[in-house]
């Protein structure tokens, strides 16, 4: 696959190297969203690459896209994200639906017992990390 044109305008900002843990984390910077797709296969690629020498992450700066858009896009890969980070949330999350309005993101539950599973659960602490981490957005 190529990925020529998805990161023509597109720069590393950054690079971060820990030796000790075999760490590197990509800082990158794209004016436009990239399709989650697109996003999905070029991390593989890079992880699989490297995989030998370090654990490879990154954190994405789309400086155009609007939080309503980023998170349509990408709202999968956070659910796909906390079913590993927050085993205990068993899919019951994905059911959600969600609202965007400016930079804040509303997390809509079907019913009572799943706001209070959301909140015993800490459910906003794991959305304001994942796009703060992944994407240098912050959601409130």
């Amino acid at each position: 696959m190529s990925f020529v044109r998805f990161f023509a305008e597109g720069y590393i900002e950054q690079v971060e190297i820990s030796r000790k843990n075999r760490d590197w984390t990509f800082y990158l910077v794209k004016d436009e969203l990239l399709p989650q797709n697109i996003y999905r296969s070029f991390s593989k690629m890079i992880q699989d690459k490297f995989s030998h020498l370090a654990k490879v992450r990154f954190i994405w700066r789309f400086e155009k896209a609007e939080p309503a858009a980023l998170v349509a896009e990408y709202w999968s890969l956070f659910i796909d994200w906390l079913q590993r980070e927050a085993v205990t949330v068993n899919g019951w999350m994905s059911k959600a639906k969600y609202d965007v309005q400016g930079n804040q993101l509303t997390v809509v539950l079907l019913d009572q017992i799943g706001l209070e599973l959301a909140k015993k659960k800490n459910v906003d602490l794991f959305v304001r990390n994942f796009f703060s981490t992944t994407f240098k957005r912050i959601l409130t």
